[in-house]
């Protein structure tokens, strides 16, 4: 009896062991299969992704042609929204383009010290701002190009990998006449700073190389939100000014002050897709 009932024991664990790893291998098909099911109907037809986005530019580069003094900038912000057209080639794989509206945000400054404007009918005090500073904000076309892959959806996301070139443009900003004065002790005003800045890039489009990665998450009706990262490479200089700082009875300085990348970029899209499933 001791004998029949311990071999009952072990075939009723047996048999839940067998149950439990039917059950999950059943369980794993279904969801592999119902993840096709979704690939296949997310990527049947082309989509519009509305994308905003928010990003840096390293610091401006500045060269030092002669005199004391230089200037000095910090890390450019940017603000850039697009609508982008994604065709499809297949389940795996689409080219992505359509167009980008930027804003570029840019500065540059000098503090000159307290006991170096002695003498030159300038007075500051230790608190106060830059004697030279200057900020604007530029807009920019851009035409992306992407080949994208993407991976198998798990969970309801996946992960997307871009690579491409960029065309931009921002021929339709003026030549700027940047000039900078101060009151001497005497309240008269000094020209201290003269810059022609550009911004337009000589009238003419440019290309960036562009890379990326992302992931995206399965809304209702299949929409999809995305978040990713970019990153653009160029060696254009976009922005850039020749100055002239000119403080009384010190030597006259000059040089130039450029932008051109790299360009680093986190987004947040949202692609709209009419999803037409199989009548079976």
């Amino acid at each position: 009896m001791t004998i029949q009932l311990t071999s009952g024991k072990q075939g009723g664990v047996i048999r839940i062991i067998l149950v439990c790893l039917f059950s999950q291998f059943t369980l794993q098909a279904f969801t592999q299969d119902t993840n096709k099911n979704l690939r296949e109907y997310l990527f049947q037809k082309s989509s519009f992704k509305l994308q905003i986005g928010y990003g840096v530019i390293p610091k401006g580069v500045i060269e030092v042609k002669e005199g004391p003094y230089d200037l000095y900038t910090k890390p450019h912000s940017i603000y850039s929204v697009g609508l982008i057209y994604q065709v499809i080639l297949n389940p795996s794989w689409s080219v992505n383009t359509g167009i980008s509206f930027m804003i570029i945000k840019s500065n540059f400054f000098e503090k000159i010290p307290i006991n170096e404007l002695i003498g030159t009918g300038i007075s500051r005090r230790e608190d106060s701002p830059p004697i030279i500073y200057y900020k604007g904000a530029y807009p920019r076309f851009s035409l992306p190009v992407l080949l994208q892959k993407c991976t198998k959806i798990i969970n309801k996301s996946f992960f997307e990998f871009n690579c491409g070139f960029n065309i931009s443009y921002s021929g339709f900003s003026k030549d700027e006449t940047i000039i900078m004065n101060v009151a001497d002790n005497n309240n008269q005003s000094i020209n201290i700073f003269n810059a022609n800045y550009k911004s337009n890039n000589n009238h003419k489009p440019w290309v960036g190389l562009l890379l990326g990665c992302g992931k995206g998450f399965l809304l209702k009706k299949l929409n999809v939100l995305t978040v990713s990262l970019s990153a653009e490479l160029n060696t254009t200089k976009f922005l850039s000014a020749d100055y002239e700082i000119t403080i009384p009875n010190k030597p006259i300085s000059t040089g130039n002050y450029s932008v051109k990348g790299p360009l680093l970029q986190l987004s947040l899209g949202y692609t709209f897709r009419e999803v037409h499933k199989n009548k079976d």
